[in-house]
């Protein structure tokens, strides 16, 4: 479940804190996707944080680019 997210226009680098303390780092967000997250249509931001973002950006964890396959696999996963 997410609990902050953050977002650099210039960078266009969207950084988002999961409720396990995890932090990730997104690259190239257009913004109207960051402002989408922000109030998603269907009230779920971890739904739409799923199918908006998770998928369809890189992001670098822990040092390492990584590519989210799957995007209900990746949310069932920071599902308690």
């Amino acid at each position: 479940m997410l609990r902050a997210v953050a977002y650099d226009e210039r960078s266009r680098q969207l950084r988002v804190r999961f409720a396990s303390g995890a932090l990730y780092r997104y690259y190239a967000v257009p913004p109207d996707i960051f402002q989408a997250l922000l109030d998603p249509p269907d009230h779920s931001h971890d739904r739409f944080f799923t199918r908006a973002v998770a998928t369809r950006f890189l992001e670098i964890s822990k040092g390492r680019l990584v590519e989210v396959e799957d995007a209900e696999e990746f949310f069932d996963s920071w599902v308690d």
